[in-house]
């Protein structure tokens, strides 16, 4: 109970198996905000450092998650994709028992940039189909993708759908190409606007973003995308191969 020590562990600790016993006992529900640390200090008569320490500690382990000037709350999710697999999205989210949801953004034909054309090996100028799309875990927003196809490798695609529609289901049963090895980046970026809203619901927020340029068995790239994910909500995971 809060407030009666055990005098065999330190007290940062107690506030912590508090806090994770209060989330499997359901008194602190996922999304929920939890009490304030000024709270906890009055419930556990300790310092502020010390109920720093413990929800610092949660946070590192995708338990808790913070919001600039709203508090701390219970991570929705603590999702894992292990890296060495050419695995879409919903594939992903679906086997760890999730409910997935797709909103197309885009889906057009435009220009290559140098950037763009440099990752699909192709010329700056020429044609690739962009698909944006914001995709849900559980009804919550979790990433931003923005694929960038090689148009000349998959003519006919744009008369696919892709709310439901798995792309990469569409690579291997339509066009019989077999992603064979994903070149990856990753890096952070302050996002404004419409993206920040979307992911972070605030005007500015740090996003993790992932660009994954994926190749055929030939060696040939055939998508190009970047991902700007809410990286409280989704863990990323390697499996590397000595």
């Amino acid at each position: 109970m809060a407030g009666q020590k055990d005098k065999q562990i330190p007290i940062y600790k107690e506030i912590e198996n508090y806090i994770l016993d209060s989330i499997r006992e359901g008194r602190f529900r996922k999304g929920m905000l939890i009490p304030s640390e000024e709270e906890f200090c009055v419930m556990f008569n300790t310092s502020r450092m010390t109920v720093r320490r413990a929800i610092d500690k949660l946070v590192a382990g995708n338990i808790l998650y913070r919001i600039k000037g709203r508090g701390t709350f219970v991570n929705n999710y603590n999702f894992e994709k292990t890296m060495n697999l050419s695995t879409g999205w919903s594939e992903t989210m679906r086997a760890q028992g999730y409910r997935t949801k797709t909103k197309v953004l885009n889906y057009c034909k435009v220009e290559a940039n140098e950037y763009v054309a440099k990752n699909l090996g192709i010329r700056s100028g020429e044609s690739v189909i962009l698909l944006e799309r914001l995709r849900y875990a559980d009804d919550e927003p979790v990433l931003i993708e923005k694929a960038y196809l090689n148009a000349s490798r998959l003519d006919g695609i744009m008369d696919y759908e892709f709310s439901e529609e798995s792309l990469y289901h569409v690579f291997r049963e339509q066009f019989h190409i077999e992603l064979n090895h994903v070149y990856q980046k990753l890096y952070t970026k302050i996002v404004t606007g419409e993206y920040a809203e979307m992911l972070f619901q605030t005007k500015s927020a740090t996003a993790l973003v992932m660009e994954n340029t994926s190749f055929d068995e030939r060696t040939t790239p055939v998508e190009f995308t970047i991902c700007y994910i809410n990286g409280d909500k989704y863990t990323l995971r390697y499996a590397l191969n000595k």
